[in-house]
């Protein structure tokens, strides 16, 4: 059963055939305490209750005034005795028992009379859910008055006792708006009595909700409920799937911002290793023109030999020789095309000094073809000076 937290009671009390009087109050269920939210009092036309009540509450009924018959009854049937109105239509009539009485007491209302009020209603969007007659829902609230009393209302002088409804009595209608009633203890809540009925009923739809044999039974009343509780299950509905909505997006979310992290981790680390990558390419080409440029100047070559003939060299220069350079591997230019490029002479060995004596200086360079792997070995050039009574020559020396 659909749980009710804020409901209307309204009591409207026919004072004549076109005219009545309207009072309202609206209760709310907080923390099981059933608390008085609003009260509207002695109005006149029902167009007036327009925007004081939402559609979004269910609403309460209580009829009372002219046109409402009081019958005392022996039997309580669920039809109307057919001695009550003899040759008229029961369907035309609504009524309800009041069993808390010695006698059953038997209320009377015309049809038409109620469904004209409801439809009123409805012109205002207010939702009648719940429709009751004369005092009756008043005993849904005696056993919350603990002290015996009196209770004045608009129609009704009700006398209570022993948290039980003992008599009533019709009163004359006041119309005047500045009859003030006094105030009741109901569980620590002071209700005015005049708006003791419409609190009753509101407080028995609050309690019972839409179950059955809680309102008389009116095919409006029973469309109005339907529709309430659908629209109800419907926002219950739309809140679930939005909640779930929400929860889905939530743990998109968190799974979003969790591989969102770990892509940007990924991406940092792979553009550190384009980087490295290209830092990598740049030091390839490096290192592989400056293997190409030994490559080309016979570096690459096994070297180990050239200090063997350094050393043999030297080991055999005699003592009237001077060495001034020992050029291994020396370097030449040529023009290629345009530009002009330096390159390597390979296994040759280019040797400058000085020497006095040209005998010994040839002799020398004829020793030299005796070092191993020596392919042959020449003087170049030899130009003695007088100044220093010694010649300066250039040698060359080939390796196999």
């Amino acid at each position: 059963m659909l749980a009710l937290k804020k409901v209307a009671g309204i009591e409207l009390t026919f004072l004549s055939e076109n005219l009545y009087v309207i009072n309202c109050i609206i209760i709310e269920n907080r923390k099981e305490k059933v608390i008085v939210t609003d009260t509207f009092y002695n109005i006149k036309n029902i167009v007036d209750l327009k925007g004081k009540i939402t559609n979004q509450i269910p609403v309460a009924l209580v009829l009372n005034g002219k046109g409402l018959i009081h019958k005392k009854t022996a039997v309580i049937s669920d039809v109307l005795p057919p001695d009550i109105f003899p040759g008229t239509n029961p369907s035309d009539f609504l009524f309800q028992y009041f069993d808390g009485l010695p006698s059953p007491d038997l209320s009377i209302i015309r049809k038409a009379v109620a469904e004209k009020i409801i439809t009123e209603l409805a012109s205002v969007n207010i939702s009648t859910t719940s429709l009751s007659l004369a005092f009756y829902d008043l005993e849904f609230v005696a056993g919350l008055i603990t002290d015996s009393t009196v209770i004045t209302t608009t129609q009704y002088r009700v006398n209570i006792k022993d948290q039980q409804i003992r008599e009533y009595h019709v009163t004359s209608t006041e119309e005047k708006e500045d009859v003030v009633k006094p105030e009741i203890n109901i569980a620590n809540e002071y209700i005015r009595s005049n708006f003791l009925i419409a609190y009753a009923a509101a407080v028995k739809l609050l309690a019972g909700g839409f179950k059955d044999g809680n309102t008389i039974e009116l095919k409006s009343i029973l469309d109005n409920r339907r529709k309430f509780q659908q629209s109800t299950m419907l926002k219950l509905y739309a809140i679930s799937f939005l909640g779930i909505v929400l929860c889905l997006l939530l743990v998109n979310f968190f799974i979003y911002s969790h591989y969102f992290s770990k892509n940007n981790e990924l991406l940092s680390g792979y553009q550190f290793s384009l980087q490295q990558a290209a830092k990598y390419d740049t030091l390839k080409k490096s290192l592989n023109n400056k293997k190409q440029f030994l490559a080309s100047a016979g570096w690459m070559n096994d070297t180990r030999m050239i200090s063997f003939y350094a050393d043999r060299i030297a080991a055999t220069v005699p003592e009237s020789v001077t060495l001034t350079s020992l050029n291994l591997y020396p370097a030449v230019s040529r023009y290629t095309g345009a530009s002009k490029q330096w390159f390597f002479q390979q296994d040759t060995i280019l040797i400058t000094g000085k020497c006095s004596d040209p005998t010994i200086l040839d002799s020398w360079v004829k020793e030299i073809r005796s070092i191993k792997n020596i392919n042959q070995s020449k003087i170049n050039s030899y130009n003695f000076k007088k100044q220093g009574d010694a010649g300066i020559f250039t040698a060359e020396v080939l390796i196999k």
